[in-house]
């Protein structure tokens, strides 16, 4: 009896442990799927990785079914992003993206307004394709580029 006690208090130690740090996608009993989010982030300031934020918003959204997938991948495939690839294409794409879904009726109840603004504001661009090396600037262009972007921060896009 304290054998199968101590297996069950393990297997129940290793599942508390592993969903407060992985998302995943649980078996039931009866065959249904669920999404399984990572738990544990409680602090005085309710600090949620942007990366768990996006999966639950993408959840929310219908994009983990088998026809979400193929939704986002269609829309996403669009577009070979290369170090000219701006920020506003990867929000046209998240707006072809949301309209898909809504089109194939795979956004769930639990979807908001505010889950919209989270991937806005929260998934990153993809990354892969651009050239991230390092490459050597004079002090003098980074400080003429600094001084140009707080202008342009305040609203003035005269240079004097």
């Amino acid at each position: 009896m304290k054998a199968a006690w101590a297996s069950s208090s393990r297997r129940t130690l290793i599942y508390q442990r592993e969903t407060r740090l992985y998302a995943d996608i649980e078996g039931l009993d009866d065959g249904t799927l669920q999404w399984v989010a990572p738990g544990g982030y409680t602090s005085m300031f309710d600090f949620k990785p942007n990366a768990l934020i996006v999966a639950e918003v993408l959840s929310a959204v219908g994009a983990f079914s088998i026809k979400g997938i193929n939704a986002v991948s269609a829309v996403w495939d669009e577009v070979d992003f290369q170090d000219a690839t701006t920020c506003n294409e990867s929000d046209r794409l998240i707006q072809a993206m949301l309209e898909r879904l809504i089109e194939e009726k795979l956004v769930t109840e639990a979807a908001s307004d505010d889950h919209v603004g989270q991937l806005y504001n929260r998934w990153q661009m993809p990354l892969y394709a651009l050239d991230m090396k390092s490459k050597v600037v004079e002090r003098s262009a980074l400080e003429e580029e600094q001084e140009r972007m707080l202008w342009a921060e305040t609203g003035v896009t005269n240079e004097y």
